[in-house]
């Protein structure tokens, strides 16, 4: 629904500032809550502004639903790819890759993850279990049409597409967050 489980943003936060990447791929911008929160923590508060000409960290994003790139969108992020990222040759030269929610609207979210670079950090959340959700606000990306336990994630972490997960259980849903730091 363009938008994500609460709970999550504490842990994916912390995660982002210790890896305190220069540059970010948001996969799935949504309504964009984690370009604008990564903006206002690695440059408002890291980098002492918020003035866009003195941004350092290079935050873009990409989204399928052209309705929903929005004028927030295009102040926060410094490019947005308006296309399906499972189309897409996914550039390899960011530090860190977010994948929040993203992976559930993915037909081959398996082949999506083989394809990003593997020395680079990565944030990947999921709804727990079987989800189900069809389009919404008339964005039929938001369809689900994968679903996820913890079984998957040991199977990510065993092929070293991440170095760790844990489930993040909310009032109303439960999350599974898996996180990979970058290396070199």
């Amino acid at each position: 629904m363009a938008t994500s489980n609460i709970e999550t943003i504490d842990p994916i936060l912390r995660f982002v500032l210790d890896e305190n990447p220069k540059s970010i791929l948001d996969i799935g911008v949504g309504f964009g809550k984690y370009g604008f929160l990564c903006r206002e923590y690695l440059e408002c508060v890291k980098n002492r502004t918020f003035v866009k000409d003195k941004w350092v960290v290079r935050i873009d994003g990409i989204e399928a639903y052209e309705k929903g790139i929005l004028p927030h969108h295009e102040h926060i992020y410094d490019f947005i790819y308006q296309c399906d990222a499972e189309k897409m040759d996914i550039p390899d030269f960011y530090d860190l890759y977010l994948m929040i929610d993203v992976l559930e609207h993915m037909y081959n979210p398996l082949d999506f993850l083989y394809r990003l670079p593997l020395s680079k950090g990565l944030i990947i959340t999921v709804p727990y279990g079987t989800f189900k959700q069809g389009a919404v606000f008339g964005n039929e990306y938001e369809k689900h049409v994968s679903f996820f336990t913890e079984k998957d994630f040991y199977f990510f972490v065993k092929e070293k597409l991440l170095d760790s997960f844990t489930i993040v259980r909310g009032p109303k849903n439960t999350t599974i967050l898996g996180v990979r730091k970058k290396t070199g």
